[in-house]
């Protein structure tokens, strides 16, 4: 008879795992692969609903989720939507609502310390092949949106993001505060090399993350601002260094992207107004334009015209125009909302924007409420809440910059972390005993 924790474990990672590499393997090494894509997302989705409600055990994952559960229901009959869009939108949501309940679950059960010695080595796993693949795609093809790692073409931003983050949580289990700050950082060179593919693609939130990395190392404490000021010249040429690494293998010039009109570009628009006139043209098909920004709205501007799109839906602000409003044009055809604003839809979308749009201002009070039981921050084990800060960054920047919190393996990486953080390692556990990952391969 199979073990229950190996059956358990096999589904999550088997499923874990297929989409971390999915996209990959098939862009890269077997394309026909690729017209499997939905039937494989949805098996997996399928594997993590089931396992996430075995796992629904405490009380404060029961509520999220009913109260999840009424929000969309809600928002739904508002919009008259039919429940196979309510089904396929609440797939976004899997990562927010399930992942720290089946982490929750493994942790607390008497296969705790087998459950995090065995994810802790497929973290350093995952590192290395980041530095595969994403090395891989710039020999290939550049530094641009290939630059995905394994999740492929479209995930540089995401991908960067849990590189950072992996590694930090690594490095943070085995500091040795007997050691000094550079000390510690030579004994852990290899996790803060496996950081380097994130130079290789276009994302500039590296440069945050790149920041937050080490001065989050730094304990907190009141001695904490000294620290810093002593530290910044060297912070200083540490950004100067990245920044030039950044520009030359992206082949950009400094005057341009540390300037006022790039950030106005990239973040906003030149003229709001006009690609608002000139995308909804371009999807009516009246002309044609090789401008990226009337197919592919700037972030902040999305989240300024999301109130007036959903002002006259059945939910209006409040409520949103429901679950399923960002999928579909695969399998299943837009909702009608969907198919009217494609033009604002479409392209690059901060979280802030997803889950206004479906869920409307109730669904944003819902995700804060979930994030800070999920993160919180209170901590009993080291630098426990340096990998807090280092979550609630993550997050908070996530509001305005993608949607990754959409994609389960995504939320499953960053709560584990923030697991650790709150529970620390099971009872009768040695935390000694869990550090050095890459060594008990």
């Amino acid at each position: 008879m199979v073990e229950k924790y190996k059956l358990y474990t096999g589904f999550l990672f088997g499923a874990l795992w297929t989409l971390l590499c999915f996209n990959f393997v098939a862009e890269e090494l077997v394309p026909p692969l690729e017209k499997l894509r939905p039937a494989v997302y949805l098996m997996c989705d399928g594997i993590f609903i089931v396992l996430g409600l075995i796992s629904m055990r405490n009380r404060r994952d029961i509520l999220i989720f009913v109260s999840f559960l009424l929000i969309a229901i809600v928002s739904k009959y508002l919009n008259h939507l039919g429940f196979i869009y309510f089904i396929n939108g609440f797939r976004d949501f899997i990562g927010l609502i399930f992942a720290f309940p089946i982490i929750r679950y493994l942790w607390n059960s008497k296969n705790g310390e087998r459950f995090i010695k065995s994810f802790d080595r497929q973290l350093y796993l995952f590192l290395w092949l980041q530095a595969f693949c994403l090395t891989w795609q710039f020999i290939r093809y550049g530094a641009n949106d290939h630059g995905g790692g394994t999740l492929g073409f479209g995930g540089s931003g995401t991908i960067s993001t849990l590189i950072y983050f992996v590694s930090f949580y690594l490095i943070t289990k085995r500091w040795d505060d007997v050691k000094s700050y550079w000390q510690n950082l030579r004994a852990n060179k290899v996790l803060v090399f496996l950081f380097f593919p994130t130079f290789l693609n276009e994302t500039k939130i590296s440069f945050i993350f790149f920041a937050c990395y080490f001065l989050l190392l730094l304990r907190i404490d009141w001695s904490l601002l000294r620290k810093l000021m002593l530290a910044s010249p060297l912070i200083f040429v540490g950004v100067l260094g990245v920044g030039y690494v950044y520009l030359s293998v992206t082949d950009q010039e400094a005057d341009y992207v540390l300037s006022y009109d790039f950030f106005q570009n990239y973040l906003v628009g030149e003229d709001i107004d006009f690609l608002v006139e000139m995308s909804e043209k371009v999807q009516d098909g009246l002309i044609e334009t090789d401008n990226v920004w009337t197919v592919d709205i700037p972030r902040f501007s999305k989240i300024f015209l999301a109130p007036e799109a959903v002002e006259k839906t059945g939910g209006g602000q409040l409520f949103g125009a429901g679950l399923g409003q960002l999928k579909g044009g695969t399998v299943l055809a837009y909702t009608p909302f969907a198919f009217n604003n494609k033009w604002l839809i479409n392209g690059s979308r901060p979280w802030w924007f997803s889950l206004f749009i479906q869920l409307g201002y109730i669904g944003i009070i819902w995700f804060f409420i979930n994030m800070a039981g999920i993160i919180g921050m209170s901590s009993g084990v080291p630098r426990g809440l340096n990998i807090k800060i280092f979550l609630w960054v993550i997050v908070l920047l996530s509001l305005f910059y993608n949607d990754s919190l959409r994609i389960f393996p995504y939320c499953f990486l960053l709560f584990y972390g923030g697991a650790y953080s709150t529970f620390g390692v099971p009872a009768g556990v040695d935390n000694k005993d869990l550090k050095n990952v890459d060594r008990q391969r």
